[in-house]
Formats: C-alpha cells, sequence, structure tokens
C-alpha cells in the first residue's frame, strides 16, 4: 500500500480508498480554477478528495500533495480555468 506524508503526517492510502470515498462524497461546486478529477461520473476539486480520504481538513491539503497521489493511482488530473 502507497505510503503518502501530507503535512507532517503519514498516510496508507490504496486507491480502493479514494473510489471508496468518491463514491459517498458529493463534489463542492467548482471555482474558477481548479484542478478536478472525475470519478465514478463526479468530477471532484482533487483537494477536496484528498481531504476527504485522509481526513484532513480541505485547507490543509496542498494542490501539489493532491495531485501527486492522485496522479500516483493513475487518475487523470484537469485544470478547469
Amino acid at each position: 500500500m502507497p505510503k503518502f506524508n501530507i503535512r507532517g503526517c503519514d498516510f496508507d492510502i490504496c486507491a480502493q480508498d479514494v473510489e471508496l470515498t468518491a463514491a459517498s462524497l458529493q463534489p463542492q461546486p467548482l471555482l474558477k480554477l481548479t484542478h478536478t478529477v472525475e470519478i465514478g461520473g463526479k468530477v471532484f476539486p482533487i483537494r477536496q478528495l484528498v481531504a476527504a480520504v485522509t481526513g484532513l481538513p480541505v485547507n490543509a491539503v496542498a494542490s501539489l500533495d493532491a495531485y501527486k497521489m492522485l496522479d500516483k493511482f493513475g487518475y487523470f488530473i484537469q485544470c478547469r480555468k
């Protein structure tokens, strides 16, 4: 299981954790400039999804950390302008 470090905390997270979280999560409204990922037909801001998976507040998750985690699992991340 891949290990990720966000803000000094280690997380053991797998792609299945991301999928299960996405299935039960409602996406936040998209801002003008945001990075997104589509999972299960829903489009999420990447920071919201990673925050939900880790249990961290959204403002504690940097876009770069969220991008690296989701990219490692093979998700396609889009930049919406």
